[in-house]
């Protein structure tokens, strides 16, 4: 709930308002309107209330998370000649 604070405040530093109206997902926070395209946002969900929601099993069911590459073979060193 800590960081859903910061994040609205940080929208008002630019110019978003604060609502009246609830997250209809949550209830928890208050809507942010955007200052210039009027659109509402649930910093709860981390979308405008006009986006469709993700269907119910997608948010159950993770989502594989793609392996890092494993890195390139590094050569051994030849040792260094011997100084002259």
């Amino acid at each position: 709930a800590d960081g859903w604070c910061e994040e609205m405040s940080a929208l008002m530093l630019k110019g978003w308002k604060m609502l009246g109206e609830q997250c209809p997902d949550t209830g928890k926070v208050p809507l942010m309107q955007h200052p210039v395209s009027g659109r509402k946002l649930s910093v709860a969900t981390g979308r405008y209330t006009d986006q469709p929601r993700a269907p119910p099993h997608a948010a159950s069911s993770p989502q594989p998370v793609p392996a890092a590459p494993h890195p390139a073979p590094v050569a051994p060193r030849a040792p260094a000649p011997p100084p002259s």
